[in-house]
């Protein structure tokens, strides 16, 4: 028994296997070999890839038929993380494991034994691990297996390189100072300042190093003073001075594979003798080892930012100072003026003014002062009092003109050392100059002030300017997407610029691979990543974003998005990563895609851009991956058939020079296949060259030729054939040319060719299975008890998604099983005797075997067996409930007849197949095919006429039934399968049908609304006579429903069916005539009728006529009325309720329709028969001819009468008593 695939054994192979079998391909993304039947190949989806974004390696592998279980091995080397492995039953139930061994993960797949040709594939799933892993790092790794000899075959290597990126910044601002742009940015008024320093990841999910050993350095000016410090939480580490460098250390691991990562720290730095009007410039460094914190990293990372600070005029005495602070520095933003005066002096200060003349550019809103007791404040806007004496913290209201003068009026004193702040309230106007200045002035003593002093401050408006962030998510994303499955993407924009965004729009052009499936949801948020929707509403705290158009095509997606406007954020560094930037608000869209059901497997990439209304680019997103999933595989089938395409099987047994049909038959086992390619090499009377196709080292053992004759047919793709005539032909297709095979050219050319090739186009399988058929002539020079054996050999394409492109993968091929032609004359006669012979059994089949026999098996297809039975010894046991069985005898029996009956296990037929064995020890297939679970055809009338007979249809067709039971409802059942049957009182009744399918007993509920209908028919009798001739005119008749039949009595024995007939008297004399009219209302069983007579008189050589008027009264009539109405059909209008009614017909036949047998109803019509009546029923055609007639020699209430021998059509059915017709009735015979 061989050893287990081994580390010790992967490192002994890592060389050698190079050099076994064909390597197909010289490629970094595939590889492939081949050796003795076996087939390897191993595809990885990109050549280069993002740490932290997942590939994939898919191994496809042959396994011959015969092979016992076959492992193949991958190791997948470090640093790669295998996310999992997808291995579904291709080739058999796969186990999988993953072992660490050095250098790796191992993933082992062992396929169980097989006893046919299989080609599958599996897929791993794997990264590289973000943070740690190095730009240019690349996995470079194969997949082996071990045959069935023995040997060890592996593929070439394909390998993979990782990108990688260094994200970190630093950054620094002074806290709490007033932005004044220029090359020295920052403003202060004290010699002490506070910064905070922070480093941070850059936008971005993917490809990033981490930073260890991080360290930043603050490098002061000379003579600046440490004064303190100490790390923001969640930061950590410690921060000491040495000299003129303060450094922050201790930062732990900075971790790029977290979306948003940032630390902060509190600086505090004295200048001494920061002079007025002049700088304080210092650096922040960061420096730290990329990737791995130890050595070999992945580099080194420095970054700086430098920051200055300008100390502001200071003052003596009373002092004034002042500073603006503006939102973003854009137009259209809010700001405000802070002015402060101190007392610096050595004695109060009293009687002192602040003006301020506001500048063009800005609308001021508010003022805001802070007086006291010992010091009220009164402000004046343009010469008017606003605010009189204010000792609290009071605010002023209101929307100033242009240029307002604002001086603030102290009424009291300020003590030594106390200060007092007046706050001005504003918004930057649109039209703003790129710079505004303003200045405040402090006067005293008032109202004849001897000191002024000034302070001037200068806001830097930014020029408008666009700047959108975008970003692409999937929600709730998952490690990998099977074909078919939906997700969700979200696409979220803001705009962080100092433009306003109009008349943009979204694009986003989705990858071909998926299909856009809608269920769109808008909204606003504050937050960056708000709980995803499954499409129906909002997530809580959004809200709607409104004013969204789309303007989609097929996967190009568009959405014309409504005005968003700037947002005046405080912004020190603007963020378009996962975290977005904090206090813009957040505009998101979300919507499903689907995976294609074909889609291609590997690493498929989207992003989306916003446009301007020019349509240039403002914004493209990050890349959002994700990971399809899917196995391939396939079998292959070949059977042949001697009896033209009737039945097919693995082997035939015939006669020299005749025909075979061959049957090509691939089973896709996984995913959806493409390319498909078919190769068959025919069968060759040369033992030491006809080989298998795919492993040339083996024999078929053909002892006679089989050539190729026509094509036959192909489904459901159709195929492109070529044709060849070479020995031991190459088949590059295949990935296969062994040493010292033949290069082919191949023809048009079919008749006689040796090799067949069939193309099917680059079409997807539209179903699970793919045939090609193809007719072939057994040569005439074959011996009895020679064979020729052959196989086919095939391939398909797996879509896959290979850097970046779709693009068709070969699965490594397959070849069949062996199917053999064998001569044997006596054979052939025993086959074509065993014949399947019917049966009326219900799922039952039939075999009658003419030979001596040896053994027969019976297999079912979708079904198991309920009775089995056979002619020969012994007798059948254990066989209920199993769906296979072999019938051996004791030694043989000379014939036998084997009974099977069976149930269904679904819908669908049941197929029956008899393997027969004769003594002979030749061999014979039978197959049967029978529809034993099945739905018949079933008609109830949804209403019927009270008191006349309704039929219900049960139409078996081909579709056998058992045990049929009707329950009317009313109490009366029937095993019929079409009965009648008529209800004796109105109502609504529920009808139950039951009956046994072959699939077990069914049960069918249906409503039948019996009511009282009435409808008018108006017989009409018009004639013209002329001596004994008289043409009789029914055409003048009328009926609420369409006339259907005409009955004509004219007196004297003689009748007709025709609406209009000529009749001559033998005699001279008075008629009585009658008409009797049949209507159909076309809803239900019943039909209206009635009957009018009249007398006629007829006298050679005279002339007579008459209409309907002159019809005689009804009530001097024998006969009913001439305008009578009769219960009809289902539904009644009150139109026709107000008719008089009659009772229903004395003559009654069940069931109507009828088949074979009418069963005629005589109850009324006996009551009135005397012992001396001779009475007898007749049948007519339409057309008035008689058919049938029997004669009434009993009093039985009830008659059958055989209609056999008659065609389908309609008849009247008519009651005579003593040559009178006293009732009738339309009847069908179907």
């Amino acid at each position: 028994m061989k050893q287990p695939f081994t580390t010790h054994w992967w490192r002994i192979l890592l060389f050698w296997c190079l050099s076994i079998g064909a390597i197909a391909q010289n490629s970094t993304t595939s590889q492939e070999a081949n050796l003795g039947g076996y087939f390897l190949k191993k595809v990885v989806s990109n050549s280069t890839i993002p740490t932290g974004v997942g590939f994939t390696y898919t191994i496809f592998y042959t396994i011959p038929a015969g092979s016992p279980a076959t492992t193949i091995t991958d190791v997948v080397p470090s640093p790669l993380v295998v996310d999992n492995v997808i291995a579904t039953a291709v080739c058999g139930t796969p186990s999988v494991s993953q072992t660490t061994v050095v250098g790796g993960t191992q993933v082992s797949y062992q396929i169980p034994s097989t006893t046919s040709t299989c080609s599958g594939s599996f897929q791993i799933n794997v990264k590289f691990p973000a943070g740690t892993t190095c730009n240019g790092e690349t996995a470079r790794n194969r997949a082996c297996l071990r045959t069935s000899t023995g040997a060890d075959l592996c593929t070439g290597y394909v390998s993979t390189t990782a990108q990688a990126t260094d994200p970190w910044k630093v950054y620094k601002v002074p806290s709490g100072l007033a932005y004044t742009g220029g090359t020295c940015q920052w403003a202060t008024l004290s010699d002490t300042v506070e910064y905070i320093v922070s480093v941070y990841k850059n936008t971005g999910l993917y490809g990033f190093l981490n930073l260890e050993n991080a360290s930043i350095v603050d490098r002061m000016p000379a003579g600046a003073v440490f004064v303190s410090g100490a790390p923001i939480a969640p930061a950590t580490g410690t921060i000491t001075a040495s000299g003129t460098n303060i450094t922050w250390t201790g930062l732990g691991t900075l971790d790029a594979t977290q979306n948003y990562f940032q630390r902060q720290a509190k600086i505090k730095i004295y200048y001494p003798g920061f002079a007025v009007n002049t700088s304080r410039t210092n650096k922040a460094v960061l420096t730290g080892d990329l990737g791995k914190p130890t050595s070999p990293n992945c580099g080194k990372h420095a970054d700086s930012l430098q920051i200055c600070v300008t100390k502001s005029a200071p003052v003596t005495s009373g002092q004034i100072s002042k500073y603006s602070y503006v939102s973003g520095n854009a137009r259209g933003c809010a700001g405000y003026y802070n002015i402060v005066v101190c007392n610096n002096g050595t004695s109060p200060l009293s009687s002192f003014n602040v003006y301020d003349n506001i500048p063009t550019g800005i609308t001021v809103t508010s003022i805001q002062v802070t007086g006291t007791a010992a010091n009220p404040v009164t402000v004046n806007v343009n010469s008017a009092n606003v605010l009189v004496n204010a000792t609290s913290t009071q605010t002023y209201t209101a929307t100033l003109g242009t240029n307002p003068a604002i001086y603030f009026q102290n009424n009291g004193t300020l003590a030594v050392g106390a200060c007092v702040s007046y706050r001005i309230n504003f918004t930057i106007n649109s039209l703003a100059s790129s710079s505004i200045m303003n200045c405040a002035s402090l006067r005293y003593p008032m109202p004849n002030p001897t000191t002024v002093r000034t302070s001037c401050n200068t806001i830097a408006i930014y020029p408008p300017t666009t700047n959108v962030c975008a970003f692409k998510e999937i929600c709730n994303k998952q490690t990998t997407y099977n074909q078919g499955q939906v997700l969700r993407y979200r696409l979220r924009v803001q705009n962080i610029g100092t433009a306003v965004l109009s008349g943009a729009y979204i694009n986003d052009l989705l990858n071909a691979n998926l299909q856009y499936v809608g269920n769109e949801t808008y909204y606003i948020s504050s937050n960056y990543s708000p709980v995803c929707t499954a499409g129906s509403g909002i997530p809580i705290g959004t809200t709607a974003w409104t004013g969204v158009s789309t303007a989609h095509a097929g996967n190009n997606l568009r959405w014309n998005i409504p005005t968003i406007g700037t947002s005046c954020a405080n912004v020190y560094y603007p963020n378009c990563g996962q975290y977005g930037t904090a206090g813009v608000p957040f505009y998101f869209i979300e919507f499903d895609v689907k995976v294609l059901n074909n889609a291609a497997v590997g690493v498929i990439p989207n992003f989306f851009r916003v446009h301007s209304n020019l349509s240039a680019v403002l914004a493209t997103s990050n890349t959002e991956y994700l990971t399809t999933n899917a196995v391939f595989g396939f079998t292959l089938d070949k059977k042949l058939s001697k009896d033209n395409g009737a039945t097919f099987a693995t082997s035939a047994v015939t006669n020299p020079n005749t025909n075979v049909i061959y049957r090509l038959g691939l089973t896709k086992t996984g995913a959806a296949l493409k390319n498909l390619l078919f190769f068959d090499m025919l069968p060759r009377d040369n033992v030491t060259t006809d080989y298998l196709m795919l492993n040339r080292a083996v024999s078929r053992g053909s002892q006679f030729d089989v050539l190729h004759q026509n094509f036959v047919g192909a489904t459901p793709l159709s195929a492109s054939s070529t044709y060849a005539n070479s020995v031991n032909i190459c088949l590059p297709d295949l990935s296969y040319s062994p040493g010292g095979c033949n290069t082919t050219t191949w023809t048009a050319s079919a008749v006689s060719a040796r090799n067949v090739k069939a193309n099917f186009g680059s079409s997807f399988m539209p179903t699970a299975t793919q045939q090609y058929d193809f007719r072939a002539l057994v040569s005439a020079s074959a011996q009895n008890a020679q064979k020729a054996c052959n196989t086919f050999a095939a391939t398909a394409a797996a879509l896959m998604y290979i850097n970046n492109a779709n693009t068709d993968v070969n699965l490594t091929p397959c070849e069949s099983n062996l199917a053999c032609v064998s001569i044997d004359a006596a054979a052939v006669n025993c086959c074509e005797k065993t014949q399947i012979v019917p049966t009326d059994k219900l799922c039952c089949s039939k075999l009658k075997v003419a030979c001596p026999v040896k053994q027969v098996k019976v297999t079912l297809t979708n079904g198991t067996f309920t009775n089995l039975a056979w002619t020969c010894n012994p007798a059948p046991t254990s066989y209920v409930g199993t769906s296979t069985y072999t019938f051996t005898p004791t030694g043989t029996c000379d014939s036998t007849t084997v009974d099977a009956c069976f149930k269904a296990t679904s819908s669908g037929n049941v197929v029956i197949t008899y393997n027969i064995t004769f003594a002979n020890g030749t061999t014979c297939i039978k197959t049967e095919s029978k529809k034993c679970c099945c739905t018949p055809a079933i008609t109830v009338p949804k209403t019927a006429c009270l008191g006349l007979p309704v039929t219900l249809r049960l139409v078996t067709s081909d579709c056998p039934v058992q045990n049929v039971l009707w329950n009317f409802g009313d109490g009366f059942t029937s095993t019929a399968l079409n009965p009648s049957h008529a209800y004796t009182n109105p109502g609504t009744y529920t009808v139950i049908l039951t009956y046994d399918n072959g699939c077990g007993k069914q049960t069918l509920t249906y409503q039948i609304v019996v009511a009282k209908c009435v409808c008018t028919v108006t017989p009409c009798i018009s004639y013209a006579a002329t001596g004994l001739q008289v043409l009789f005119n029914s055409t003048g008749s009328a009926s609420t429903y369409p006339i259907s039949a005409y009955h004509w009595d004219f007196g004297d024995g003689n009748w007709s069916n025709s609406a209009t007939f000529s009749h001559t008297y033998l005699s001279a004399g008075t008629y009585n005539v009658c008409l009797t009219v049949y209507a159909d209302n076309g809803n239900g069983p019943c039909e209206c009728v009635a009957k009018a007579c009249r007398t006629i008189t007829v006298t050679p050589g005279m002339g007579t006529a008459g209409n309907c008027a002159q019809m005689l009264p009804a009530n001097l009539l024998s006969e009913p009325s001439n305008a009578a109405a009769r219960e009809a059909a289902v539904e009644v209008t009150p139109a026709l309720e107000e008719e008089k009614e009659l009772e229903p017909s004395l003559l009654k036949v069940m069931p109507n329709p009828f088949e074979n047998v009418m069963k005629v109803k005589l109850d009324n019509l006996l009551k009135s028969r005397s012992l001396a009546d001779k009475t007898q029923l007749e049948l007519h055609t339409i057309q008035g001819k008689l058919v049938k007639s029997v004669s009434l020699t009993s009093n039985a209430n009830e008659i059958e009468v055989s209609t056999q021998e008659l065609p389908a059509g309609t008849y009247i059915l008519s009651y005579k008593r003593n040559g009178k017709v006293e009732s009738s009735v339309k009847v069908v015979r179907e």
